[in-house]
């Protein structure tokens, strides 16, 4: 008779090596799954820059410039105006291209959280303001208020008074389908390069995710960062270099 017990410890070890077999061939495909790091480290610039994976940026008619329109650098910035991290990246490029005597030309993209109204209605707010002639005033008040975090839903046409927006126009605007497209082909546009959050920077040949500080820093993994200002003047000197 065969001992009960050599079967028990037999079927045991089946079992083991069964659900141990399972198991690898499961974790096989989930690495399978697991989509490589599509953004390319750029050499010499320290660490967190990344090649472009898209096509190269151009100015559009729907861009709104900051700084010199003809300067030989372009800084594509996509902003989400319900972030304080945005607000702040502004102010940095904006001390950045007052100390180089405006040679930068800097141009502004909305971009819409997934699921945040608040960040969509900014984003469409601009573009109403920009119809007015008030881009950069409307930009001002709402990054100011993103920064302190006073942004309501349903607010913004408090700010379209202030600068003097006459509110039925404004409240037309912001539900008018065509601007809903344009916000769309943007979003298009930025999903083409990988752009998952705002802010995000494009300059020459460069992305930067995140709100850059202007000096030179120490990352929380112990890594050297490149501030924003000597990203900028690296790439002004490979400009003036290949004049």
């Amino acid at each position: 008779m065969i001992n009960t017990k050599k079967i028990w410890y037999l079927l045991a070890a089946m079992a083991v090596i069964l659900i141990t077999t399972v198991a690898l061939m499961s974790n096989k495909k989930e690495v399978e799954k697991t989509p490589k790091n599509p953004y390319q480290a750029i050499d010499g610039a320290k660490t967190n820059s990344y090649e472009p994976v898209g096509e190269s940026l151009e100015l559009t008619t729907d861009d709104n410039v900051i700084g010199n329109k003809k300067a030989e650098l372009i800084v594509f910035v996509y902003e989400d105006y319900s972030s304080p991290y945005s607000a702040v990246l502004a102010e940095t490029l904006s001390r950045i291209n007052s100390e180089l005597d405006n040679k930068l030309t800097i141009a502004i993209r909305p971009f819409v959280t997934a699921g945040n109204n608040i960040s969509r209605e900014g984003a469409l707010t601009l573009m109403c303001a920009q119809d007015e002639g008030k881009f950069s005033e409307m930009r001002n008040v709402i990054l100011a208020a993103a920064k302190e975090g006073s942004l309501q839903e349903g607010g913004f046409n408090v700010y379209a008074n202030q600068l003097g927006i006459d509110e039925t126009a404004f409240n037309n605007c912001l539900t008018n389908e065509e601007k809903s497209l344009k916000l769309e082909a943007i979003m298009a546009e930025a999903d083409k390069n990988l752009v998952i959050g705002a802010p995000t920077i494009f300059i020459a040949n460069e992305m930067i995710i995140g709100a850059r500080p202007y000096s030179d820093f120490v990352d929380s993994n112990g890594d050297a960062v490149e501030g924003l200002k000597a990203v900028v003047d690296r790439q002004l000197s490979a400009v003036g270099t290949k004049k």
